[in-house]
């Protein structure tokens, strides 16, 4: 991000941000900043935050990434009957309406660690 364009969602992005979602294939929402956003980002960080907490920490000791990703599913399959607040569905429940908007992902084509990914890479 480079700067927030008078304080609303509109945003001046940095070159390689815009690369980016536009080679995965969605366009960024922003928050709105100060006071007016600042409830909008804050249950997608508790959650982040709950995960961690009661799956994450301490850290889980395996052997192997594959190990771990075994690991992670048996988390999110516990979590699919957990309710979020005071939300009626469960995360399963809500997850199923959704999933049909939700766009495939795309294959990385540049190695990973590299800063940005190469212009020849973004598709639209």
């Amino acid at each position: 991000m480079k700067k927030v364009i008078f304080r609303s969602r509109s945003r001046e992005e940095n070159p390689r941000w815009t690369n980016f979602h536009e080679y995965y294939g969605f366009t960024p929402f922003y928050c709105e900043p100060g006071l007016r956003g600042a409830h909008e980002k804050g249950g997608v960080e508790g959650q982040v935050g709950y995960f961690r907490r009661n799956y994450l920490t301490p850290v889980p000791q395996v052997d192997s990434l594959d190990e771990l990703n075994g690991r992670l599913a048996e988390f999110e399959a516990k979590e699919d009957e957990r309710r979020i607040g005071a939300r009626m569905r469960t995360i399963a429940q809500d997850y199923a309406r959704e999933a049909g908007h939700l766009l495939p992902c795309r294959t990385i084509r540049s190695p990973p660690g590299s800063p940005s990914l190469p212009a020849s890479t973004v598709t639209a």
